[in-house]
């Protein structure tokens, strides 16, 4: 009897599973967008480089098990563990800062205006509602990942974001009606 799916092929489509051949390659092919990641929850570029490198830190002692991984599950990961360790950073000092107003990645033309508007939105949410929503709406985790990156149950995941698609159908209506402008 064949196991499935077959050696090298992923469940997800059932395509060939992207693996990175080593950790150095997986570092400058994901560093940006971790970079990134961290920046958007936090307007302090130090803290967003001290959490980039906390995150490669603690990935690189998980390499050994992480890199059978798909290149898309690590680059998931290893952003959720920068967002988590500004998150603690604000945490630790009992306090947050709002979400970065700057737009600092490459993103379409056409979506800039989106983008901007869904992080004006998630920046007068409370601290973990806004950063559930960004690692959900603009970084793509799963409900899942998000919850173990921040140490939640999964329901409370679901429940922010419940909270949130009202409130963001809403501002996508106003910005509809004002003809592309919030």
């Amino acid at each position: 009897m064949t196991a499935f799916p077959p050696s090298g092929v992923g469940w997800e489509g059932c395509r060939p599973v992207e693996r990175y051949s080593s950790f150095e390659e997986f570092v400058m092919d994901t560093v940006d967008h971790t970079y990134a990641a961290a920046r958007r929850v936090t307007q302090d570029p130090t803290v967003a480089e001290d959490a980039t490198q906390d995150a490669y830190t603690e990935m690189l002692a998980k390499w050994p098990k992480r890199q059978q991984e798909d290149k898309r599950r690590n680059g998931s990961y290893v952003r959720g563990i920068a967002v988590r360790r500004v998150y603690d950073h604000y945490r630790k000092r009992w306090r947050f800062t709002p979400l970065l107003d700057q737009h600092d990645v490459a993103v379409p033309q056409s979506d800039v205006a989106i983008e901007l508007s869904v992080r004006t939105f998630l920046n007068g949410q409370p601290p973990r509602r806004g950063t559930i929503g960004i690692l959900y709406y603009l970084e793509g985790l799963d409900v899942a990942t998000i919850a173990e990156l921040l140490g939640i149950s999964e329901s409370t995941v679901r429940t922010r974001l419940s909270e949130l698609r009202p409130l963001l159908r809403s501002l996508g209506e106003e910005w509809k009606r004002r003809g592309g402008q919030v």
